[in-house]
């Protein structure tokens, strides 16, 4: 316990199953495995974790209800983590195995229907929600009203989602509607303007989309979902990018910060208007903005974004203040060289130093800050399909703009080196780094020349 509560879950985890084998007076063997399963799926363990259950299914201590309270944790962790399939395909055996079970309590029997039920839409299988529907409501009328409205307005979400991915779409909107008749302001209902207005939006119509989020926010105000329609519709505003929505989009970001200051949407709101203000050319606020939410969220997990896009303000903003393109220089350079930060960012973070090096007259500095970044995220390792797209797409830019300077200063050898670079670790831009080499006098060879 104490292992849990210091968040050290590993070695609670190893702890519980310690004391499982020595079981401790006065304690059920069928907790210590629940929490032993608990602290696995808190330290990432997912697979262990469905493992430890499995063999200790077969332990006559383990009682039904902790192994299903085990089971739904372990579903919920394998479905946040993109294992969706797999939690589907788990709980349907589990179900099938043990589904007629007397000592599962009611409201725990409908909990695991209903996620099975939802688990089968994220597994690309709409019919079989809509199918199992009617069984899981079957089971309301055995469990109390807050959970029997609960999971029947949940139900009909699901179904309209269902019938959305079979291209039922009037079939999805009544049914969206229905729920809104039927359970008034219910999560479920007051999400159902989410969705059809989701819905709209796909189909062009941002207008009737944008419609649906006001009517959310002003008949629920005080909805958890309030606050993501007002973002939600900003993007929307966004979508239209003539100025003057773009300025509405804006608007409805400060109305979300004003009214909901503490929403977890702020920041990203935030992180949004800096880049409107951007679009419009207000540099000078959206310098303010991404200095504003930096400042306020110094621990925020996407700081580091809001730092470039201040970087690439300051740059845009700069012309011929000193003080801002070194401000802007300043803040890439500690990015390149930021240990923790993702690599994408850094090599993004050196080719933009490189450039405000060059814009400064510094040439042959940049040129050896690009290199620096070439060997070690391209030369030191064998395989650069592991950067990921963004990674590759960076090291292509790097090289190419490092090609592009050396030719400038007549090293034709140095040049052609980085647009073979791009050429042979087949990055992308491989057909223009194939053409500049043809340029520079290199005979095209019959190797793979990377993506366009």
């Amino acid at each position: 316990e104490a292992f849990f509560r210091g968040g050290d879950f590993s070695s609670a985890a190893d702890a519980y199953a310690a004391a499982l084998e020595e079981l401790p007076s006065g304690v059920m063997a069928g907790d210590l495995v629940f929490q032993e399963v608990l602290a696995r799926i808190e330290d990432g363990q997912l697979t262990d974790a469905a493992n430890r259950i499995d063999t200790l299914a077969r332990d006559p201590r383990l009682d039904v209800v902790n192994r299903w309270k085990a089971e739904w944790n372990l579903a919920l962790a394998l479905q946040s983590a993109n294992r969706g399939a797999e939690a589907y395909a788990r709980v349907d055996r589990i179900v099938a195995e043990d589904s007629v079970n007397p000592a599962l309590p009611a409201d725990l029997a409908v909990r695991i229907a209903w996620l099975q039920t939802r688990l089968a839409l994220e597994a690309g299988e709409p019919m079989r929600t809509l199918e199992r529907a009617p069984s899981v409501r079957a089971l309301l009328g055995n469990v109390g009203t807050q959970l029997s409205t609960q999971v029947d307005s949940s139900l009909g979400l699901l179904e309209a989602e269902a019938l959305f991915a079979l291209d039922r779409s009037d079939e999805a909107l009544a049914q969206l509607q229905k729920v809104r008749d039927t359970h008034g302001g219910s999560d479920a209902a007051v999400y159902s303007y989410i969705e059809e207005a989701n819905y709209h939006a796909g189909q062009g119509q941002l207008v009737k989309a944008q419609e649906l989020l006001t009517l959310l926010v002003t008949n629920h105000p005080n909805n958890r979902y309030a606050a993501f329609a007002l973002y939600q519709s900003a993007l929307m505003a966004e979508g239209r990018r003539e100025e003057i929505y773009l300025r509405e989009a804006i608007g409805k970001i400060e109305q979300l910060v004003t009214t909901y200051p503490q929403s977890e949407l702020v920041f990203y709101a935030r992180f949004k208007q800096g880049d409107l203000l951007r679009k419009i050319g207000e540099w000078g606020l959206a310098r303010q903005t991404y200095e504003s939410i930096i400042n306020a969220y110094p621990q925020h997990a996407d700081v580091l974004a809001a730092q470039m896009a201040l970087a690439d303000t300051l740059a845009a903003q700069a012309g011929s203040n000193d003080s801002l393109r070194d401000s802007a220089a300043a803040i890439y350079e500690r990015l390149r060289d930021l240990a923790s930060a993702p690599v994408e960012m850094r090599i993004e973070a050196g080719l933009k130093a490189g450039n405000a090096l060059v814009r400064r007259g510094f040439g042959d500095r940049a040129i050896e800050m690009w290199w620096q970044v070439v060997d070690e995220f391209l030369l030191s390792e064998e395989d650069s399909t592991g950067l990921g797209t963004k990674g590759r797409y960076w090291l292509a830019r790097t090289l190419a703009k490092l090609g592009e300077t050396l030719e400038a200063q007549q090293q034709l050898d140095g040049a052609r080196n980085a647009y073979e670079l791009i050429r042979d670790r087949g990055l992308p831009q491989g057909e223009w780094a194939v053409a500049q080499l043809a340029r520079l006098g290199v005979v095209p060879i019959e190797t793979n020349s990377g993506g366009s």
